[in-house]
């Protein structure tokens, strides 16, 4: 009796944990023009990569919706906005572009800039749309 308690107790554990985890590391794997590309090399090594064309970050230009591409890699601003540094309005201005050369000018290499960024990253840019 007692050993059924101990492994359900265990299980339920288990759960709980792996629950956690997926909520926490994991985003939804699809949703609008987003693809499956390969596998991040952000975090977790079997976290799926999604792929993103320049026509759907140009959608997300506002500060409620605030996308942005740098170096090829995609980022979701919106929660970053209130809390960069250098104020509101330098992001905002970043939001549905291709703001490579805007971030590069700022920043340099900056590694604590490129770290806040790592948080913030949703995917790549398909590169077939970055002629834009």
């Amino acid at each position: 009796m007692k050993i059924r308690l101990y492994s359900s107790i265990g299980l339920v554990i288990i759960f709980i944990l792996g629950a956690t985890y997926i909520i926490q590391n994991n985003r939804p794997l699809v949703k609008n023009n987003e693809v499956y590309t390969s596998v991040s090399n952000n975090n977790s090594e079997n976290a799926i990569e999604l792929e993103y064309d320049m026509s759907e970050i140009e959608s997300r230009s506002t500060k409620g919706n605030c996308w942005a591409a740098i170096d090829e890699n995609v980022y979701d601003l919106t929660s970053w906005i209130n809390q960069h540094p250098g104020g509101r309005e330098k992001i905002i201005e970043l939001c549905g572009t291709d703001a490579t050369g805007a971030f590069e000018a700022m920043h340099g290499d900056s590694s604590k800039a490129k770290q806040a960024l790592i948080l913030l990253k949703i995917g790549t840019l398909n590169p077939s749309s970055n002629d834009k």
